[in-house]
């Protein structure tokens, strides 16, 4: 994904630090001068350009203070950088301009809202609405709008959502733990005039979950004048999602899933309503150990952008957006029928995408990335009715410092991740992005994202098939300018 680093009359830009440019993506958003990049904070369409902000820091090993850095877009794909815009430069945020998001108030200017670490929850607006790029942000002088709670209440203000409109009020959504109870709860806020908020109680808290988890990066998506999509970020497992309706300033969900599945990695997600279609972005972790990141310079990428669909049951469909096939042209194509075997196509690369037309009655899929003692391994599993994707092998060399998601969490890690699919396998459709050090895999309406480190030299793609199987084989590689 290409993105074009130095744009007329930014400023902040800082300095080239990636030595190593052996696993930086081609079609995946990385922090292009190096450090460290997670949460997308926010993600939204302005005029005709979408724009795009994540958290970022200047070390790779997401140490020191937080910022918001900024990249702007015509079509989802390619990316002018526009410097980093919102920074830990005053009074009430010098300690970290940490998550949040953006929403439009109802004059239609688009607001950034973010949460200063222990201030409390700020915002931030265009200097000039006609400047389509929104280089220039400045902060309100009401920041913090909603100041920082004392430890001795119910909770503390966190990561702060989207503002949405209910019941005639400016609703904001913030805290990640009811501190009296342990429970993962998240709050609303209300307010008249976006400068004097009033806290509503809990806006919802899932049963389903336990004490471990939290919610954090909130971000609540009407879906019709009842219906909502909320998504939230657990520091324990990932990124969750509940459709449901608002009824007194409260949440109550009819369903509920996950783009996180034991020992992924996916966290910090946004989403927005662009002409009718709901798009998500998110960030896929990347936990090394110091000595590796000190090497590289640079950890964290974005997902590629997804489209979401709710189909009538209250089921969220995730696919790639139509827009990221423009990326890559065609390069390969197969068609092979196997039996209890495998494969190995004529054709080598460490970054591509393929498509896979499956009809099988078993387990059956691919390995890319694979090298000498090293695999990373996609099937279906027709029998069990799931996605798989076995990284047990993926890493041969680069010790990932991945048994939990985070370090202060217990989740641990396993060797596979699991997606369940509803539907059935026997004909089924796969579709496969890698990108040098990241894999993400779309089938029936599901996804699963997986960040690794295989060796350079892994470049070798194999079908396998545990039954009978016909196999159609189309791979794509980036589009060279």
């Amino acid at each position: 994904m290409k993105i074009n680093k130095l744009q007329e009359g930014v400023g902040n830009i800082p300095e080239q630090r990636i030595t190593d440019f052996s696993h930086v993506p081609e079609f995946h958003i990385y922090p292009p001068f190096g450090g460290y990049l997670n949460d997308v904070n926010a993600f939204f369409k302005y005029k005709d350009k979408y724009h795009l902000f994540f958290q970022y820091g200047y070390y790779a090993n997401d140490t020191g203070l937080k910022v918001w850095m900024h990249l702007s877009s015509y079509d989802l794909v390619t990316w002018d950088y526009l410097g980093t815009p919102i920074l830990a430069d005053s009074p009430f945020d010098n300690k970290g301009v940490w998550s949040g998001n953006v929403f439009f108030d109802k004059d239609g200017t688009p607001v950034i809202v973010y949460y200063a670490y222990s201030y409390g929850i700020c915002f931030a607006y265009p200097e000039d609405l006609n400047d389509i790029d929104l280089k220039k942000w400045k902060k309100s002088t009401y920041n913090p709008v909603i100041p920082m709670q004392s430890e001795k209440d119910e909770f503390v203000v966190y990561d702060a959502s989207n503002v949405f409109l209910y019941g005639g009020k400016y609703c904001l959504l913030s805290g990640n733990k009811n501190l009296k109870t342990g429970r993962p709860t998240s709050y609303v806020f209300v307010s008249d005039d976006l400068k004097r908020w009033e806290c509503k109680g809990e806006f919802f808290s899932p049963t389903e979950l336990d004490g471990r988890e939290d919610l954090a990066c909130p971000n609540l998506t009407m879906l019709d004048e009842e219906t909502y999509l909320f998504t939230v970020s657990s520091h324990l497992s990932g990124v969750l999602y509940y459709v449901g309706k608002i009824v007194d300033f409260k949440f109550k969900a009819v369903s509920n899933g996950r783009f996180n599945y034991h020992s992924g990695n996916e966290m910090g997600q946004s989403v927005f309503v662009d002409q009718g279609e709901c798009v998500y972005k998110s960030w896929l972790t990347m936990r090394l150990k110091d000595e590796l990141l000190l090497g590289r310079c640079w950890s964290g990428v974005l997902t590629l952008p997804k489209t979401l669909k709710v189909d009538k049951n209250g089921n969220l469909e995730i696919t790639p957006h139509k827009n990221v096939f423009n990326l890559f042209e065609s390069v390969y194509k197969t068609k092979k029928t196997l039996n209890k075997s495998e494969f190995e196509l004529p054709f080598k690369s460490k970054s591509f995408m393929m498509k896979i037309n499956l009809k099988h009655d078993g387990k059956s899929g691919v390995k890319f990335a694979v090298g000498d003692g090293e695999q990373t391994v996609v099937y279906v599993d027709s029998r069990h009715k799931k996605l798989v994707l076995d990284h047990s092998k993926s890493s041969k060399e680069h010790s990932l410092c991945n048994k939990y998601m985070f370090e202060f969490r217990d989740y641990e890690y396993l060797p596979i991740v699991e997606c369940p699919l509803e539907k059935t396998l026997d004909d089924v459709g796969i579709t496969v992005f890698f990108d040098k050090c990241v894999a993400e895999v779309f089938c029936e309406g599901k996804s699963i994202g997986k960040t690794f480190l295989p060796d350079v030299r892994s470049d070798k793609i194999i079908l396998f098939t545990d039954s009978n199987a016909d196999f159609g084989v189309d791979i794509y590689q980036i589009k060279r300018s």
